[in-house]
């Protein structure tokens, strides 16, 4: 199941950092050839990242986008099940 489509610049996994929550449940798969993913710690992230108080802001606003974007999938997901469940009665 495709979740989320990446393009460039983009990034995920920062939300539990932000957030300060534990673990990081994804699988990841890049399918491109002009693409590619990369793995930096938390502490890495921390620094490079977090201690930007404009780049925090950033991620916050992009997070908040994500959970939309997520809920409105499970939304949809269970319109689409309910529809097909009567639809076949």
């Amino acid at each position: 199941m495709q979740c989320f489509l990446f393009g460039l610049g983009q990034i995920f996994g920062e939300e539990r950092l932000v957030r300060e929550e534990e673990g990081a449940p994804y699988t990841v798969q890049c399918h491109s050839l002009e693409g590619e993913c990369l793995k930096i710690s938390a502490s890495e992230f921390i620094k490079k990242v977090l201690s930007n108080i404009d780049a925090v802001a950033v991620l916050k606003q992009n997070l908040n986008q994500k959970e939309l974007k997520i809920q409105y999938r499970k939304i949809s997901g269970i319109y689409n099940r309910i529809w097909l469940h009567n639809t076949q009665q």
